[in-house]
C-alpha cells in the first residue's frame, strides 16, 4: 500500500494481527488445512520498554536474528514516539520460506526426504492454491506476495504443505472499510 513498515500506526498493527486471526479462523472452518499460522499473542511497547525488549533480545542472538534486534533497537533509539509492536506465532517446525525451498537443489535433505522437481512442484500448488482460498473464500488480497512470505513444510505425513505469512499489506474486499 505504499507505507513503510515504520510508519504504521498501532491500529494498524492491531488490524494486520485481527486480519491474519481471522483469515486462520475462517480457513480452518469444517476441516480444512489453515491457510496461516493463528495469532498466539500479540503486543505493543512503548518507546522505553521497546528498547529494554530490543536490548535484551540483542544481546541473546547471534547472526542474522541478531542483525533485526539492532535495527529495531536503531529505530527505537531514533525517534521517542517510535514502539513495537510484535505478533507471535506458533513455530512452524520442519519448515523453510518458499524461496529457499525452491532455490535448493535437487538431492537437498529436507527434513528426512530428498528434494526433486516432483517435491517442488507440490509447493507451487499448494501455494498457488492457498492464494486462491484466500481471495475465494476469505476474501482478502494480500499484496505483499513473495517468496519469502509463504512458508512450506512437511506434513507428519511427510507430503508438503504451505502456509502465507505477513498480512501487514493485505486488503480485506468482503468490507467496505478504507484499509489505506
Amino acid at each position: 500500500k505504499g507505507i513503510d513498515k515504520a510508519s504504521e500506526s498501532k491500529d494498524s498493527y492491531f488490524e494486520e494481527a485481527q486480519l491474519q486471526q481471522r483469515i486462520w479462523k475462517s480457513s480452518i472452518i469444517g476441516g480444512r488445512p489453515e491457510l496461516c499460522p493463528p495469532v498466539a499473542n500479540f503486543s505493543l511497547f512503548d518507546n522505553k520498554n521497546s528498547k529494554e525488549l530490543m536490548t535484551f533480545l540483542q544481546r541473546k542472538t547471534t547472526g542474522d536474528t541478531k542483525d533485526v534486534f539492532d535495527y529495531l533497537l536503531t529505530q527505537s533509539n531514533k525517534l521517542p514516539t517510535n514502539e513495537i509492536g510484535v505478533i507471535v506465532m506458533p513455530n512452524v517446525e520442519k519448515s523453510a520460506t518458499f524461496g529457499d525451498f525452491i532455490d535448493a537443489p535437487n538431492g537437498t535433505n529436507f527434513y528426512g526426504i530428498s528434494l526433486n522437481t516432483e517435491y517442488k512442484n507440490m509447493a507451487y500448488a499448494y501455494v498457488t492454491a492457498q492464494i486462491a482460498r484466500l481471495f475465494i473464500n476469505i476474501g482478502v488480497i494480500h499484496f505483499d506476495l513473495h517468496s519469502g512470505n509463504a512458508l512450506i513444510y512437511l506434513a507428519p505425513d511427510n507430503r508438503i504443505k504451505s502456509l502465507i505469512i505477513d498480512f501487514g499489506r493485505a486488503s480485506n474486499i468482503m468490507t467496505d472499510t478504507n484499509d489505506d
